[in-house]
């Protein structure tokens, strides 16, 4: 699932607060509840900081959230901690029936994003340069960001050159993104034992997500 947030630099006031991952259903909006748009930090927008955090929210049978999780940062702590402290008041739609397990991970992409700073262009350019320097962690970020908004092909096949080298690099949260890209056939070729063993990889670093796909053939988001 993903939400985004979109302010202006000279207007604080909320434009847009949608569902904006490429596959992602309109009805996904349902499952969140009881909580307001996380709020732009205001030294964060003065910075003209953007980005998506990607955050991790276990959440037990009734739909309340236990804790979160920082799965990749948008590249800015405040964005990350806003988006956190906002959503973990939020109550997401119960599971129903027993078969499932009582608690489950559920990932989030909230955007933060500048009016007339397109394509995360502030986001990239940090990325680009902790890249540069040898975070793995930032190879991932962009390729994140390239997949959000692509400006064209070039764009989608370097996202995910920069998500297969994050994951060879042993990047647990890439690993388990290129396994999900693998077992839906999302720009390669479906490969279910592919799948499997960056799944495998990602979970034996610790990864949730990995470990809830291999132990419960669930993939939550």
């Amino acid at each position: 699932m993903a939400l985004r947030s979109r302010h202006s630099l000279s207007a604080l006031a909320l434009l847009c607060w949608a569902l904006a991952w490429p596959g992602t259903a309109a009805a996904d909006l349902g499952e969140l509840t009881g909580c307001s748009k996380p709020a732009y930090p205001r030294l964060a927008l003065k910075r003209g900081e953007d980005g998506i955090s990607l955050l991790g929210f276990l959440v037990r049978a009734d739909g309340t959230p236990v804790r979160s999780i920082v799965v990749d940062s948008s590249g800015f702590e405040a964005l990350d901690e806003a988006t956190a402290d906002a959503l973990m008041k939020c109550r997401w739609k119960p599971r129903a029936g027993s078969d499932g397990p009582a608690e489950r991970w559920v990932m989030i992409a909230y955007w933060w994003v500048v009016e007339g700073t397109p394509n995360f262009a502030f986001a990239k350019n940090q990325a680009a340069v902790a890249a540069r320097k040898g975070d793995i962690a930032a190879r991932y970020r962009i390729s994140r960001l390239l997949e959000a908004e692509p400006k064209n092909d070039q764009d989608r096949r370097d996202s995910l050159t920069l998500l297969g080298s994050a994951a060879e690099l042993g990047s647990a949260p890439a690993q388990f993104a290129l396994g999900r890209r693998y077992e839906k056939g999302d720009g390669v070729t479906s490969d279910i034992e592919a799948a499997l063993r960056w799944y495998r990889k990602a979970a034996d670093q610790g990864d949730v997500f990995a470990i809830q796909r291999l132990e419960t053939g669930r993939l939550e988001d």
